[in-house]
Formats: structure tokens, sequence, C-alpha cells
């Protein structure tokens, strides 16, 4: 597989955009949709309870996330919903990262920080009311789902992580799971759906930046 260097376009380090999804994640996607209490990759081999929820008017878990939150229309930061977060909790982060990139660790695309226990909503485009932090298109802050065409659906899992301390800096999400997992208390999540298409004339749906 080529090295990867980051892009606008998340995937075009990759000519071959039919290899396989990242065999690592996939098992775990698929244990999550059953469990939704499972560990997080990278987190201690444990259950958290979930009392706490995140939920999103922009789409339903399961469910397509809408042309403007991509790359493909306006790439706006979806807003998020915020309840039952637990006692102690000191800060709240937020991860979404696609583990069907065509890459070993899938694709982070939002990394946020900074989120006070209080929080009970992220409004649409409100990150910087936050710590946005790295994403893997070399950037800061929200970057909306821009799979390889033909590629089939990729699944976002939108993170919610509740911890009894407070977060130094800005940590890409590797950093983040490595040097914080067991401070996490309690985790929700919500999974968006988003296919980059190419119809019949060979047209692609959801044609990516230069292309």
């Amino acid at each position: 597989m080529p090295e990867y260097m980051p892009s606008r376009d998340c995937h075009s380090a990759f000519p071959d955009l039919h290899m396989p999804r990242a065999a690592s994640a996939l098992p775990h996607a698929a244990a999550v949709a059953r469990n939704p209490g499972a560990p997080h990759p990278g987190l201690p081999d444990r259950e958290l309870p979930m009392p706490m929820k995140l939920t999103s008017p922009a789409f339903a878990t399961g469910t397509s996330i809408p042309e403007r939150y991509t790359k493909s229309g306006a790439d706006d930061q979806p807003e998020l919903i915020i309840t039952g977060v637990p006692d102690g909790t000191a800060e709240l982060a937020v991860i979404c990262h696609d583990p069907d990139a065509p890459m070993p660790a899938g694709f982070t695309h939002w990394t946020l920080y900074g989120i006070p226990a209080e929080t009970r909503a992220i409004p649409m485009n409100g990150e910087d009311r936050f710590r946005p932090g790295p994403n893997d298109f070399g950037d800061i802050g929200w970057g909306g789902p821009q799979p390889p065409e033909a590629h089939g659906p990729h699944h976002y899992y939108f993170w919610l992580y509740a911890l009894d301390t407070t977060i130094d800096g800005t940590p890409d999400r590797d950093t983040f799971l490595r040097d914080y997992a067991a401070h996490i208390i309690g985790q929700s999540r919500i999974v968006g759906v988003y296919e980059n298409g190419v119809s019949e004339n060979g047209v692609s749906d959801n044609p990516g930046p230069g292309t």
C-alpha cells in the first residue's frame, strides 16, 4: 500500500479505489453494531456504561448523511445533541472516524476537545466554541465525508467520550486513545452512512475536488 500523504482529497494517494476495506476495523464495526457498549478500538477491553446518549438533528444513526455535511456539498459540521452525561465528568470529547477508508487505521474526520461537562449541544458549524483538533486531511476541525468513487457505503462513527480528567492540548485520535483510555467513564456514538457512487454512464454522483 502506498504511503499516505495528507491532501484535500483524503483518498487521492490510493489509485486502486477498489482495494479491500481496513481489515482490522470492519470486525469492530460489526461488533459495535451488535453491542453499542463495546469499547472503541484502542480502549481497554471492558464494557462501559452508556446512559449518555449522542444524537443529531442532521441524521439518525444508521441512515445516510446529507450531502451538505460532506465535501461534495457545503462541508457543514453537523449539530450534535448530548444527554445523560455521567457524574464525575470533567470534560467531553468527540471523534468522527471512518473505519471503511482504504488505509490500515481508517480515516479520522474530526477531533474535538475542551467540551465542558454541562454541554448539551454542539451547534452546526459551532466547533470553534470548543477546541478543534487534527483530522487526517492534515487540517484542524471538521472535514466531511469524501470516500473514493464506487467504494461502497462508508460508515462514519461519531464517538462521544466522557472523561474524569481534562485533556491537554489537541491530540490526534491515536494519541488521545492511548493517553486517555483509562480516564473514559462513559461513551456513546451515532453512525452515519455516505457513499460516493458512480452512475451508469461512469460519472461520479459526488465528485471530489478537482474531478
